[in-house]
């Protein structure tokens, strides 16, 4: 375990969800071949194929956007001419947003692709055969992977672990780091 005063920021949760979100942005962007749609607005975009019409309000809850976001997101979508409002036979003063003809296009068009996008973003970021440790790499998975003073495993030493044994290392840190977090008050 590293020591307690050592803070290194590429073993930080929020680096690394930022991290991670950054290649799956990446991915998505290069998959779908348009450099102007971001994740977020396929989502709006999906979810108003879903409903058909939507208010902005809900339409930021279904897709987990703040206020701000959703009409920054929705502004956009507008002006690239994807949607647009609807009059509501039911309440006037709502206008609801719904996909205009080349907004359903470019959904039909790439709706298929989600699956194929979640794989590549959930697959390995390094192929097998490009990977650091193969087994005639000087630190193969051979060597165990064993602590230096201060109980940290070195990284070159950890990557060349089978999946298994990094997975059982990081699991063992995170419940080693959860242990000490402070535990809910119990509300009776």
């Amino acid at each position: 375990m590293a020591d307690e005063g050592t803070y290194v920021l590429d073993a930080q949760v929020g680096y690394l969800l930022r991290r991670a979100h950054q290649r799956a942005t990446a991915i998505f962007q290069a998959e779908i071949g348009d450099d102007q749609l971001t994740p977020t607005q396929w989502a709006a975009l999906v979810k108003l194929a879903e409903h058909e019409a939507l208010s902005q309000n809900h339409l930021g809850r279904l897709t987990a956007m703040d206020p701000a976001t959703a009409q920054g997101v929705i502004r956009r979508l507008k002006r690239r001419g994807l949607i647009a409002r609807v009059d509501d036979d039911g309440d006037r003063r709502r206008k609801p947003w719904r996909l205009t003809a080349a907004g359903e296009a470019l959904v039909g068009g790439h709706l298929g692709d989600g699956h194929r996008i979640s794989a590549t973003i959930l697959a390995p970021s390094t192929p097998p055969s490009a990977a650091p440790c193969s087994p005639s790499s000087p630190a193969s998975a051979e060597r165990p992977a064993r602590p230096v003073p201060g109980g940290r495993i070195p990284r070159a030493r950890l990557a060349c672990q089978p999946r298994r044994a990094r997975r059982a290392f990081f699991l063992g840190r995170f419940k080693e780091r959860a242990a000490r977090w402070p535990t809910a008050v119990s509300h009776r």
